[in-house]
């Protein structure tokens, strides 16, 4: 039943957090996009589920799939775009990956607080 509770806190919780935080990062900077996208939720349940996942079952396989995810989203689409504020978009996005997965870390360490030992291990 915990593991239900993080993934649900890691999904939606974290979309809702994020939704709030990314609308207040943009708006400090007069960053002309203010909503969320469908895609974004999709593409950010997809990261944080996958992320709790990790966290929960194989601790230390969560950089590389941090880095690599990070690394697929940039080759993607953020480097592409033809906007004029391309590169402020982009580093908005990749806030808002930290920020996504420090939400899927948390939900997973609550439901496996033994996870901690793994990341200590790794350092």
């Amino acid at each position: 039943m915990i593991y239900l509770m993080a993934y649900l806190a890691s999904i939606f919780g974290g979309w809702l957090v994020l939704a709030i935080g990314m609308h207040v990062l943009r708006a400090s900077i007069s960053s002309d996009r203010k909503l969320f996208k469908p895609l974004d939720f999709w593409l950010g349940a997809t990261e944080r589920s996958t992320a709790t996942t990790l966290v929960i079952f194989a601790p230390t396989l969560l950089p590389a799939f941090a880095g690599g995810w990070v690394a697929l989203k940039f080759a993607a689409k953020w480097q592409r775009s033809s906007e004029p504020n391309a590169g402020e978009s982009s580093l908005i996005a990749l806030v808002g990956s930290v920020w996504s997965l420090a939400i899927a870390i948390a939900a997973g360490v609550w439901a496996n607080p033994d996870s901690l030992t793994a990341f200590s291990a790794m350092g």
